[in-house]
């Protein structure tokens, strides 16, 4: 027997599935229920139209991310009293979060599955844009932005402090954005086990390297 809650997840999913491959205004409604198994009014009566539907959508996107976000927070901020202003230390912590970082990117098929939507969201953000945008991007640039701001001895609040840390998120996100690109390069399905220990010790050494510290030990 199908349930409400059953009908609510189904719509959810075929918003972050047609929206991340057509855009918001590239979806219909009918298209929406229809992918779903749903009648088209169980949008209205679950989320009182397409826009609370992409909420949702949006939300639940947020709910995969921010556990992991919360987790590198909190290691960030134990690692940082321990290592003071000791390049040697600032390196291991920084590589800890690159390391996080990717496995989170590279290796999480529930967030592997809802790339297309954030990719989507990015380049052609929806009514819910700016939800999104506090919850995730902006949370990830500002803790990137301390821990740069932090090492180099900048102002946080300072363009150069954000830019920096644009960089490095630029070394991570490439081996996601990019991933097909790679993947057909590589011959390869999918980053193997082997492969995904190459790109996190090139992506380390190369962030490490671009922020002036020693390679972690």
């Amino acid at each position: 027997m199908i349930t409400a809650t059953d009908t609510r997840t189904a719509l959810v999913q075929s918003a972050i599935r047609l929206i991340g491959l057509n855009g918001y205004e590239g979806v219909t409604t009918r298209q929406l229920a229809q992918d779903a198994g749903a009648n088209v009014a169980a949008i209205s009566y679950h989320f009182g139209g397409k826009d609370g539907l992409c909420k949702a959508a949006i939300d639940h996107v947020v709910s995969l991310v921010q556990p992991r976000l919360d987790f590198v927070g909190a290691v960030v901020a134990q690692a940082r009293e321990l290592a003071g202003n000791d390049p040697v230390r600032q390196a291991r912590l920084l590589a800890q979060i690159v390391e996080t970082m990717l496995e989170t990117l590279l290796r999480t098929p529930e967030l592997r599955s809802v790339l297309p939507f954030v990719v989507r969201e990015m380049f052609a953000p929806g009514p819910y844009f700016d939800r999104f945008y506090r919850a995730v991007p902006q949370r990830v640039h500002e803790l990137l932005t301390d821990v740069v701001a932090w090492i180099l001895d900048l102002d946080t609040g300072s363009d150069a402090a954000k830019i920096r840390a644009h960089a490095v998120l630029g070394q991570l996100l490439v081996f996601q954005f990019g991933r097909p690109v790679l993947l057909r390069r590589l011959r390869a399905r999918d980053y193997t086990a082997a492969q995904f220990a190459t790109i996190r010790a090139q992506v380390t050494e190369s962030v490490l390297r671009s922020l002036g510290l020693p390679h972690a030990p």
